[in-house]
């Protein structure tokens, strides 16, 4: 500061005019009171410096000690929160589990008692796809048999029915029935001779006859060939023969149900296929009361897997969570105790923290002054 070294220099001076006209004052006394000077100055200003060093140490310290205070009361309130929570998580989860296992056991039991019910419906379903299946077995051979027949037609023969003008009614409603099977005629009321001739008049009439699988025949033209030709009731046949009588006179030959003897002697191709109509008839009718059988047994037995899959699944998951159970008491327990030990820790830091609280309290009014002195430095310094 160029005023503060103009004073001194001002007042060295002055001191020095006065002590020599007090006394004979040479200039090498000036300059020794002005080194003198400096030196006091100079230990003042490290004096003032000490202790402001010693004040701000102790402000520091102040400081770091109220951050540990706090920093400790902190942590202690931080861990009195997470062990709440972990005894909380640790009490539902138990419930949880305890909750899981007895449902687990429910399933259990549910899941037996299904496994011996759908046991006793697969045996019933069972004994009655077996009886299916053995009168499908009975059902094969007469199938077989009658292919074989068919297979016998001479061409002749067949060629000789189809080119009547006026064929026997047994033989006409053969050729209807075979037709009606094959899929060769339409399921409709009645049929001209010319349609009938038509569909047997095909080159390959036989080998489809032969090689026809009963699977493909429709349901309509199942209970149609059934109903008019093979099992009619008494009440259609004299529908049939009134109408037969209007139209060919009184002596018309009576239409009865299809069968080999009739059909054989109105024409030699005939009668297999009358035995190859009933046979077909017979095998698809057994077979469609077998696939319902076996598809509600294939049911019966995915649905006692899925069962027998889900209890063995339900005894696994009830193993896991007995272990879990077992698992979440022990980590309970430690919890417990840990909580115990956090909280002897907490009372002893509590007590620490207090006490350095207090001090801090204690030391506030010195830390003020301390404060005060401090700021003051600047202007002592000068």
């Amino acid at each position: 500061d160029p005023t503060l070294e103009s004073a001194v220099v001002a007042a060295l001076v002055e001191t020095h005019e006065l002590r020599r006209a007090a006394s004979r004052a040479t200039c090498r006394d000036f300059v020794e009171l002005a080194r003198c000077f400096a030196a006091e100055a100079t230990a003042r200003r490290e004096a003032l410096e000490a202790t402001q060093k010693r004040k701000a140490a102790g402000l520091r310290e102040l400081a770091r000690a109220r951050g540990e205070v706090a920093a400790m009361q902190g942590e202690l309130a931080a861990q009195n929160k997470a062990l709440e929570a972990q005894e909380a998580s640790a009490r539902d989860q138990l419930e949880k589990m305890v909750a899981d296992q007895q449902a687990a056991e429910a399933k259990q039991a549910r899941g037996k008692q299904l496994s011996a019910e759908l046991a006793l419906k697969g045996g019933d379903i069972a004994s009655r796809k077996k009886a299916a299946e053995e009168e499908l077995a009975q059902a094969e051979p007469a199938l077989l048999s009658a292919r074989k027949a068919v297979q016998g037609i001479k061409k002749t023969q067949l060629d000789e029915l189809r080119s009547l003008r006026n064929p026997p009614i047994q033989a006409k409603r053969t050729l209807e029935a075979v037709a009606v099977i094959l899929g060769a005629l339409p399921v409709q009321r009645d049929y001209s001779w010319d349609d009938v001739r038509k569909a047997a008049r095909q080159s390959d009439f036989i080998k489809r006859v032969v090689e026809f699988n009963p699977r493909d025949m429709g349901e309509a033209a199942a209970k149609a060939v059934r109903d008019r030709y093979l099992s009619p009731s008494a009440a259609y046949l004299d529908r049939l023969n009134a109408k037969e009588r209007e139209t060919k006179g009184e002596d018309a030959p009576e239409i009865v149900a299809l069968d080999f003897e009739a059909a054989n002697r109105s024409s030699a191709a005939a009668g297999p296929l009358v035995l190859w109509a009933g046979s077909q008839l017979d095998y698809v009718e057994i077979e469609r009361k077998v696939e319902p059988l076996q598809k509600e047994v294939e049911a019966l037995e995915a649905a006692t897997k899925t069962t027998r899959d889900e209890v063995a699944t339900l005894e696994r998951e009830m193993a896991e969570l007995e272990k879990s159970v077992k698992g979440y008491k022990e980590a309970y327990a430690t919890a417990v105790r840990a909580a115990e030990k956090i909280k002897n820790d907490m009372a002893s830091g509590k007590v620490k923290a207090d006490r350095a609280a207090r001090l801090l309290a204690s030391l506030a009014d010195e830390q003020g002054r301390w404060a005060a002195e401090a700021d003051a430095y600047p202007d002592e310094a000068r």
